[in-house]
């Protein structure tokens, strides 16, 4: 009977201490994870206008993924959304500085790309050709540029991700062939096929 209840014992407090440690465990992940994507801004409310925002496409030859692009329209409502979440979660308006100045007369969309051929830089290679379209209108864009800083771009924007290239495109849409209101698309073409996402 005494080696029973020494046991018994014996047991429980072998179980007790296993589940202390990994409680315990447990308790740092979370606190790491809560720590490190905390935010004071509205989440829903924010996450809500960037899905607006936000058009994803994939290109799938064969049943297989050759393209994916992710377009994030930078406009003016956007864009005061995405520095008040940077001025209260880093202090200063950053993001700002790493897109530039959002200047009238302009389009302005955050894409990542992701390509099966690995040949994701849009700017000056044969194998792109980007658009933006509106009825019988065509808008090259004036400028693309490659933006670094993935981790930070990601805490702001869902479509970037740890395989994906990101670029900023600037369309001019001034002047006697000004962007109209309405509808409007962006052509993303690469010599495997063509996406469209459009606002």
């Amino acid at each position: 009977m005494f080696f029973v209840k020494s046991s018994f014992y014996f047991l429980w407090a072998i179980f007790a201490a296993t589940s202390f440690f990994a409680a315990s465990c447990i308790t740092r992940d979370d606190a790491v994870v809560t720590e490190s994507h905390e935010f004071k801004h509205s989440e829903k409310k924010y996450r809500a206008i960037i899905k607006e925002k936000t058009k994803k496409a994939t290109l799938y030859v064969d049943f297989e993924t050759r393209v994916k692009v992710g377009v994030v329209h930078l406009d003016e409502q956007l864009m005061g959304t995405v520095k008040n979440r940077a001025i209260e979660n880093y202090g200063v308006d950053k993001i700002s500085a790493l897109l530039g100045p959002m200047n009238s007369g302009e389009k302005v969309f955050l894409i990542s790309v992701f390509s099966k051929s690995w040949d994701d830089d849009l700017k000056g290679s044969p194998n792109w050709h980007i658009e933006l379209d509106q009825s019988n209108q065509k808008f090259a864009p004036k400028d693309i540029t490659r933006l670094n800083q993935k981790d930070f771009l990601a805490s702001f924007f869902d479509s970037v991700d740890n395989w994906s290239t990101e670029y900023l495109l600037r369309f001019d849409v001034s002047g006697d062939n000004q962007l109209e209101s309405g509808p409007f698309a962006l052509k993303v073409s690469h010599t495997d096929g063509r996406v469209i996402v459009g606002w």
